[in-house]
């Protein structure tokens, strides 16, 4: 991911996840900048849930969609447009994927977006701490659950969709197939089920680690 930023000419400053909000604020005060949130925001939740009307506009027959999350942009941008009614009310537009960081299950259980300690994972992009307070009112209120997915669950998937389904993707990507695979989905076998690969940001030692994952 760095290399490539950098092979774009843009200017990279390398910070700990649990600072990048606080780093990114004082660069933006710093030098003029406009900060544009991964995720908080309505205009970049909803550009994120536009997936949601690609899905259905190519499979209205879908029963399900399961979305990986972490500050809750990208479902709760599918979610967004479900609201809004252009998506079919009868879909079952599944949340079920919360990697070790477990914000948003602790969130919905609170009623109000929760921070919990940053931990680190081989799924890098799905660290947020804290749900986005923007985007957590639609998961709260329109998504179908969350389920914890294990590192180990996630290169397991990882591995399937890459020798099974010929589909190179990050292991956070990989998160609602994990899910799949730990039997965490109240889904028939009759379901028509999407899984939503949003990532394919791999390095080659990523690769290296799924020999010795058993399928």
């Amino acid at each position: 991911k760095q290399a490539a930023i950098r092979a774009l000419g843009a200017e990279l400053v390398l910070c700990d996840a649990a600072e990048r909000f606080d780093v990114a604020a004082r660069l933006c005060a710093e030098r003029g900048a406009t900060m544009v949130p991964p995720f908080n925001d309505p205009l970049v939740m909803a550009g994120q849930g536009t997936v949601g009307l690609e899905i259905f506009a190519q499979c209205p027959e879908t029963d399900a969609v399961v979305v990986p999350v972490s500050g809750g942009g990208l479902i709760g941008g599918v979610l967004y447009w479900k609201t809004r009614q252009i998506l079919s009310e009868e879909v079952d537009t599944s949340a079920r994927a919360a990697v070790r960081l477990a914000a948003e299950r602790q969130s919905l259980r609170a009623g109000h977006p929760v921070q919990v300690e940053q931990q680190r994972s081989v799924a890098d992009a799905l660290v947020a701490q804290k749900p986005g307070d923007v985007c957590f009112p639609y998961v709260a209120e329109n998504t179908d659950g969350f389920a914890p997915v294990a590192d180990a669950d996630l290169l397991r998937a990882m591995k399937l969709l890459l020798l099974e389904g010929k589909l190179l993707c990050e292991p956070s990507s990989a998160i609602g197939m994990g899910a799949a695979l730990r039997g965490q989905l109240p889904l028939r076998r009759t379901d028509k089920v999407c899984f939503v690969i949003s990532g394919g940001n791999v390095a080659l030692e990523q690769l290296h680690r799924l020999e010795d994952v058993a399928l």
